[in-house]
């Protein structure tokens, strides 16, 4: 017999979200679930005038309660609608303001109006950001504290949604779940490795979140990290002599200790222009190379062909392993167009992998 069946990945994602607002406490989550699902939908690959956008947004029942358990906050309410209405609304009007620290929050407490604005726990680039404060790893998770649902676009056409309790990778389309948070972290923990122990937890967190915004901008990168010996580094220019070798490195951790100690306009605005100088960089083609100590030291670097040539597989793939194989780095990663990422870790061919 002939069985027909539908099979919606639309409704799947619905019940997902349905059951990660309901274990969080929201009692009307059956109305909010459809606009929510629009909304991720919308910012997994979200544009405004022909330019990409990465807006988060946080769904609580009361915004200044969910704030008060973060020592410095502030926030812009921009409207009110109605439940249906308020998505819509809330990304045309606020998502080309959120960026640098501010998200989107939207604040319904029951399934009749929203409230949507932006908010923001930054102080300087050093803080963690909203979403660690919130329902990641420093939310403090009192009883008390208002239900929370974080969403946030991980890499083009995946979104996160995150509570206390649920961590929820969607992934629009038919591909495979790429994982690319845990790569970047992996890469932080490498690109911060020789670090000094008092400033390691700071660097390395403010490095994820650099990575982060650098990859989401490119149309697939390639990342690697080697030793902080000067020889390790002579080493990697004689094997790839192809690339711009910084004749003064950009020390991230100089600069995160200059912001931190000067507490100065003039120190942020010196950050935040490295910060700039490094996405542009990561964007380039080739690789870009950072020591164990949290230096760039190379963009724009390319295997040669003779190399490139004895290895199979895609340009970029075949780069990195040609890259891999050279002896000089500790960690690589290879993110594709698509968004699919590649992790290898020294020692041995056996860290090679899909993640």
């Amino acid at each position: 017999m002939l069985q027909i069946r539908t099979v919606s990945l639309h409704s799947t994602v619905e019940e997902s979200l349905r059951d990660v607002l309901l274990r969080s406490g929201f009692s009307h989550a059956h109305s909010l679930a459809k606009p929510l699902l629009s909304l991720v939908g919308a910012i997994g690959a979200y544009t405004e005038e022909g330019r990409r956008l990465y807006p988060e947004v946080v769904l609580t029942t009361n915004t200044d309660a969910l704030l008060s358990q973060v020592p410095f906050h502030r926030r812009q309410k921009i409207g009110v609608s109605s439940v249906h209405d308020a998505v819509p609304r809330a990304l045309k009007q606020c998502a080309p303001l959120a960026s640098g620290g501010w998200v989107i929050y939207l604040q319904s407490a029951d399934d009749e109006t929203m409230e949507f604005g932006v908010a923001s726990v930054a102080v300087t680039d050093l803080s963690p950001d909203f979403h660690t404060q919130t329902v990641g790893d420093l939310a403090i998770g009192d009883p008390g504290l208002p239900p929370t649902v974080f969403f946030r676009p991980v890499h083009s056409g995946e979104v996160e949604i995150a509570s206390l309790h649920d961590r929820v990778l969607v992934v629009l389309g038919l591909g495979t779940t790429p994982k690319i948070d845990a790569t970047l972290e992996s890469l932080a923990r490498s690109i911060t490795l020789a670090v000094p122990d008092d400033r390691r937890p700071i660097a390395r967190d403010f490095t994820r979140r650099l990575l982060r915004e650098s990859v989401r901008d490119t149309h697939g990168c390639l990342l690697s990290v080697v030793d902080t010996a000067a020889e390790s580094i002579r080493a990697l220019r004689s094997a790839l002599p192809d690339g711009v070798y910084l004749e003064t490195p950009i020390d991230l951790v100089e600069l995160l200790r200059d912001l931190d100690e000067a507490r100065s306009r003039e120190s942020a605005l010196n950050l935040r222009s490295y910060m700039s100088l490094v996405r542009g960089m990561v964007a380039q083609d080739g690789i870009t190379v950072f020591t164990a100590d949290a230096r760039l030291v190379c963009y724009n670097l390319f295997v040669p062909q003779s190399t490139i040539g004895a290895v199979v597989g895609g340009a970029r793939q075949r780069a990195f392993r040609a890259l891999c194989d050279t002896g000089c780095v500790l960690c690589a990663v290879a993110v594709s167009h698509d968004g699919s990422v590649t992790l290898w870790e020294s020692p041995g061919p056996a860290q090679h992998g899909e993640l």
